[in-house]
């Protein structure tokens, strides 16, 4: 397995995991999503690729804390494509 970055290439595999985890999304609609998200830095989209296919993916913010000096960061979305879950 390879994790890396997402690339707008991704956008069709992408478009399909946002599928899996339950939020109805069209190619149209995520490529603006994508647009935004790529264009800041505080934003990290990762894949997870099988065998040179993309099955999965999670997305990342990082956030500055209130409480303490330093940065977090929160999930905001993390999915495998349903045939894949669950393998060794």
């Amino acid at each position: 397995m390879n994790i890396r970055v997402a690339k707008k290439e991704d956008l069709t595999d992408l478009t399909e995991l946002m599928n899996h985890l339950g939020y109805p999304t069209t190619t149209r609609q995520l490529i603006g999503r994508l647009t935004s998200i790529f264009a800041n830095p505080d934003y990290y989209t990762f894949v997870a690729e099988l065998d040179g296919k993309v099955v999965g993916m999670a997305g990342l913010h990082l956030g500055r804390s209130y409480e303490y000096d330093g940065h977090h960061v929160r999930i905001l979305a993390f999915v495998v494509d349903s045939s894949y879950r669950n393998k060794v």
